[in-house]
């Protein structure tokens, strides 16, 4: 994860969701309009964008098993965050 060390999470997920939507969509924006929305510069998105693709070695699709298994995990740890927050108000 060195690669990211310099920017956020809120940078991480924004420089995924572009991707995904360059990867799935047809027609997409080009990345000046994507740097406007998400508040960041031109060099800065193109910068997130590329280390985000070398950082996950340019592995766009993904499996249905392998989406599933991940899908699993954001279901238990959200289960688990919302028990947490509701003994915290007991």
């Amino acid at each position: 994860m060195k690669a990211f060390a310099k920017i956020t999470v809120n940078r991480l997920v924004f420089a995924a969701i572009v991707i995904s939507i360059k990867f799935l969509d047809d027609k997409y924006y080009k990345n000046d309009y994507y740097a406007k929305v998400g508040g960041v510069s031109l060099q800065e998105m193109n910068r997130m964008e590329k280390e985000f693709l070398f950082f996950i070695g340019f592995k766009l699709f993904v499996e249905d098993q392998e989406f599933k298994k991940y899908e699993e995990k954001v279901k238990r740890s959200k289960e688990i965050m919302g028990r947490k927050h509701h003994s915290r108000k007991e």
